[in-house]
């Protein structure tokens, strides 16, 4: 949720820590036994997960410890894609979400939305394709979090002849 959070390092004595991260969403700090952890907000549509390495110089040898952070995003779609033939389809979509004021709209006039009764689950139609083509669009889902609003898509991939992945039958 783009947070800041505190974590308590007992090492029993003064040794020096180094503490990193490779993923650029996550910016720990070390200071008087105290590990800030600092996450970006996640847009995404799916969760996702980092990872912190502590380090301790102890008589000379590195002990290295991992701290795994996990950070859940506004919107969680699964899955967040569909991939249908070029008959078309009727797929589900859930939704998980803490925000309000949902909403859902089809971005190609190929893809039909609507949104169930308790806000968790999103019905994807999609028509046939007669282009003799694939293609690809997407359905974004809205909600606000105070005053700014975040949205995600599903992206929805249509080709010629291929058997329909992705998706929860309805």
């Amino acid at each position: 949720d783009g947070a800041e959070e505190e974590i308590q390092v007992k090492l029993g004595g003064n040794f020096k820590v180094t503490v990193k991260t490779d993923d650029d969403w996550l910016k720990p700090e070390y200071a008087d036994g105290n590990i800030k952890l600092i996450t970006e907000p996640n847009y995404g549509s799916a969760a996702r997960t980092g990872k912190v390495i502590v380090t301790a110089l102890v008589e000379g040898q590195e002990v290295s410890g991992e701290l795994v952070v996990y950070e859940q995003s506004y919107i969680t779609l699964t899955p967040n894609y569909l991939s249908v033939n070029k008959e078309g389809d009727v797929l589900g979509v859930y939704i998980e979400t803490t925000l309000t004021d949902l909403e859902i709209e089809a971005v190609n006039n190929w893809i039909g939305v609507a949104l169930s009764e308790d806000r968790r689950r999103m019905t994807v139609s999609i028509s046939e394709n007669n282009a003799n083509q694939s293609r690809q669009g997407k359905a974004v889902i809205k909600g606000k979090k105070g005053d700014i609003t975040i949205s995600v898509a599903v992206i929805v991939y249509q080709s010629e002849g291929e058997e329909a992945t992705g998706g929860l039958q309805i």
